[in-house]
C-alpha cells in the first residue's frame, strides 16, 4: 500500500496512532496516513503475533511501542529481540483497577532491562508531582486526559 499524501510533512513532531492494533490491515492504515509510532498491547496479543506487528511496524517505519500491565507480559516481552519502546501501564487492563505502585514496582524489579531500553510510565498520572517522580526511573510517561482535565 502506498502512502496517502504526496507532501512534505508540515509537522516536526510525531503523530502516534492509539489504536488497539490486532490486525495488520491497522498498521497499513497507519502507513497510509503517516503515522510515526503505535500501541501494540501484550494483554491482546499473543507473543508470535506481538512479534510479527513489531516487525511488520518497522518495515512501515513506524515505530512500536509495546504496553504491558503486568509482570509475566513484560517478562514475555523483553525477551523479543527487536527494536521497540515499552509503556508499562499501572492499570489492569482486564479489571481497569488502578495501582499506581505499580509502575516503580516493575521498574525497581525490571530496573537492569528496562534500562536498556525506552520506557514509559502510562496510566493515572493527576499531577506534576507524579510525572516528576516517574521521570527518574522512565524515559516518558504518558498523559491523559484525566491530568489534562485539570488545566482546562
Amino acid at each position: 500500500i502506498e502512502r496517502g499524501y504526496n507532501f512534505e510533512r508540515i509537522y516536526d513532531k510525531p503523530i502516534f496512532f492509539k489504536e488497539f492494533v490486532i490486525d495488520k490491515r491497522q498498521i497499513d492504515w497507519a502507513s497510509y496516513f503517516w503515522y510515526d509510532g503505535l500501541l501494540l498491547l501484550k494483554r491482546v496479543l499473543d507473543i508470535d503475533s506481538l512479534k510479527e506487528f513489531i516487525e511488520y511496524s518497522l518495515s512501515k517505519d513506524i515505530f512500536p511501542v509495546v504496553e504491558v500491565d503486568n509482570e509475566s507480559d513484560l517478562e514475555e516481552v523483553l525477551e523479543i529481540d527487536l527494536d521497540f519502546w515499552i509503556g508499562v501501564n499501572c492499570r489492569n487492563l482486564w479489571t481497569m483497577e488502578i495501582d499506581r505502585n505499580r509502575h516503580f514496582e516493575i521498574y525497581e524489579k525490571y530496573k537492569n532491562e528496562l534500562d536498556k531500553r525506552i520506557t514509559f510510565a502510562f496510566s493515572w498520572v493527576d499531577d506534576l508531582d507524579q510525572v516528576e517522580e516517574y521521570k527518574w526511573k522512565y524515559n516518558g510517561v504518558l498523559i491523559g486526559t484525566y491530568f489534562m482535565r485539570k488545566f482546562l
